[in-house]
């Protein structure tokens, strides 16, 4: 039986563009070769473990929706705009506040036992598993900017990690016991 990492590295594998995300980039002529170029020998040099797109966002070259967009077109997953989209509270409280934070995703919809998870960087298998494990689903991903998905999870969310009120929906029969 495979694993929960080789059964998604080989999908995520069979959907992605081959391109390098900074290629896929100067290809979007969001960047040219040369800024490219500076930002790959960053890499090499003093920001070793940081990905490209992080790189480049410092280095004021892209934004964040360009990074997103270029991993839509790299791996394939569609780009939802946070900030012009309605979550579903019944999915976004699936999972706690201080694990959405940290791993910088928020569940958007639940269809059934699919949970449609919004994520900045849809390479972090280890947050896809913990989603998976927690709230017992199917995980399916989309792609959004990590400042759209901070003002989501501020939307539903304090500080605290205690959902905000206003946030709350109750269904037609259910109602706020007090």
């Amino acid at each position: 039986m495979k694993s929960f990492y080789s059964n998604l590295f080989s999908t995520m594998e069979r959907r992605c563009n081959s391109t390098p995300i900074g290629q896929l980039l100067v290809n979007m002529k969001v960047i040219n070769p040369a800024e490219l170029q500076h930002a790959i020998t960053r890499q090499q040099n003093g920001d070793k473990g940081r990905l490209i797109g992080e790189i480049l966002m410092d280095i004021g070259n892209v934004k964040e929706k360009h990074i997103a967009w270029a991993l839509m077109t790299q791996y394939r997953f569609p780009y939802v705009p946070l900030d012009n989209y309605e979550i579903n509270p019944e999915a976004a409280y699936l999972i706690q506040a201080d694990i959405a934070r940290f791993y910088n995703i928020i569940p958007v919809e639940i269809m059934g036992n699919i949970l449609t998870i919004a994520v900045s960087n849809p390479l972090n298998y280890k947050a896809i598993r913990i989603v998976e494990v927690l709230s017992r689903c199917t995980v399916q991903i989309v792609v959004s900017t990590p400042s759209e998905i901070k003002r989501a999870l501020n939307k539903f969310y304090d500080h605290n990690g205690n959902r905000r009120p206003s946030s709350f929906r109750f269904r037609k029969n259910e109602r706020p016991k007090g």
